[in-house]
């Protein structure tokens, strides 16, 4: 097999990306590029256009040195990516501005954090940091005051003050005038508790019974508990989901509603 010797294309003034007789295989033996020439420089605004699978993101990965060549010269801002280090791939990707097609967030921070992230790649302070990188937060609030927009914050899970999402639905309908259609969310537990008896029931489920705002099952099993809300004796399904469905149909705001269903039977049953 005969391997092509890299040929180096001259320096033109001013060119930023250099492609000379470039082509990519990948180990399956297809290839994604073949015999490439692309010139292009500072101050040229490019599009690259093609179907898909014409080779179009092997050519990125390739400017950006997330691949390599297998035959042929190219140069990125004065850099030989054919020969380049690995150790210096980071200071020249810090000449690129890269938006990626897929999503490419570091999960283990959040949206601000992920922003930040590059700042501190090319070892802003802090200070710097938070100057570049505003939250958001503030200046939404400060615009919507300049506006004259009631503001109502919610409380976010670090325990910040604020009101609960239901109580702010409370307050845009005094606003309005008018009640707000709003579904509140149910969670549905399936409890066996035996024959009813206090001995028989787990202490998962006795919890369980404990937050229920609603409680469904036989009579006999009801009696013994109270729920936030209310109880109802039903135990069988032509009775519980015509029950559900109209929970659900309600307009009315309320707060999610945790229902538990009692069920005779194995009192480790729990779902």
């Amino acid at each position: 097999m005969a391997v092509k010797k890299r040929r180096k294309a001259p320096a033109v003034e001013n060119e930023i990306i250099n492609l000379t007789n470039v082509s990519k295989a990948y180990s399956t033996g297809a290839p994604a590029l073949k015999d490439v020439n692309l010139h292009i420089s500072r101050g040229e605004f490019v599009f690259i256009v093609g179907d898909s699978g014409s080779g179009k993101s092997t050519l990125i990965k390739l400017l950006l040195r997330e691949l390599t060549i297998s035959s042929g010269y190219i140069n990125v801002m004065g850099y030989d990516l054919s020969k380049i280090k690995h150790r210096k791939i980071p200071k020249f990707r810090r000449n690129l501005g890269i938006v990626f097609q897929d999503f490419r967030l570091l999960k283990d921070r959040n949206v601000y954090e992920n922003v930040a992230f590059a700042q501190r790649i090319i070892q802003k302070s802090n200070k710097e940091i938070k100057k570049n990188v505003p939250s958001g937060y503030g200046e939404k609030l400060e615009a919507a005051r300049r506006a004259g927009i009631q503001v109502f914050v919610i409380g976010r899970p670090e325990g910040e003050e604020g009101y609960s999402f239901f109580e702010v639905g409370r307050e845009l309908e005094k606003i309005c005038g008018q009640r707000i259609p709003f579904r509140g969310q149910m969670r549905i537990i399936l409890a066996g508790i035996g024959m009813g008896s206090e001995s028989g029931v787990t202490g998962e489920v006795r919890e369980a019974i404990k937050g229920a705002d609603i409680l469904l099952g036989a009579e006999r099993m009801l009696s013994r508990y109270q729920p936030k809300i209310e109880k109802h004796p039903f135990y069988q399904a032509e009775q519980i989901i015509p029950y559900l469905e109209g929970l659900q149909r309600e307009t009315v705001l309320s707060e999610n509603r945790n229902i538990v269903i009692l069920m005779s039977g194995d009192s480790g049953f729990y779902s």
